[in-house]
Parts: C-alpha cells; structure tokens; sequence
C-alpha cells in the first residue's frame, strides 16, 4: 500500500513488477479541488476506452482495478465513494 499527496498538475504513475493474474487497485482521493492529470502507462487499457479522471468533480473518490495478463492492465473503475 501506498498514500501519495500530489501538489501540482499534474503526475504519473509507473507500475513496476507486476505478476501476471495479478489484481491491484488504486484509490484516488481528490483533496485540493480540481482533479490532477494522470499520466498513465501505455499497457493500461480502459473500461469504455476513457480514462475515469475525466468525469471527476472536485470532492470524489476514484476507485481503480486493474488486471494485469502478462502484457497489459485491463481496468474497471467507479467514481463518487464520497
């Protein structure tokens, strides 16, 4: 587990050493008011083909799963835990 505060625009998130069937998720809590760019790698396929970060409003919570085969990250995720 990781907990990261993140100051500017911006950020990007490497994913290292991942085991093939693996599960990982991330929980993106927007604290300052206006979500942040995510960077994200190229072997992170996403649920409808959107990154969620854009229908994010200020105050949400950003869960993450991503499914990791060998080659890429097969994502689900879901907005508004507030």
């Amino acid at each position: 587990m990781s907990n990261t505060n993140m100051t500017g625009g911006s950020f990007t998130i490497t994913l290292d050493n991942p085991i093939t069937g693996g599960e990982y998720r991330i929980i993106y809590k927007e604290l300052t008011g206006s979500p942040k760019t995510i960077v994200w790698p190229g072997n992170v396929l996403w649920q409808g083909g959107e990154e969620p970060t854009q229908h994010m409003s200020p105050t949400d919570i950003l869960y993450i799963r991503l499914d990791y085969d060998g080659t890429d990250y097969y994502t689900t995720w879901n907005i508004d835990y507030s």
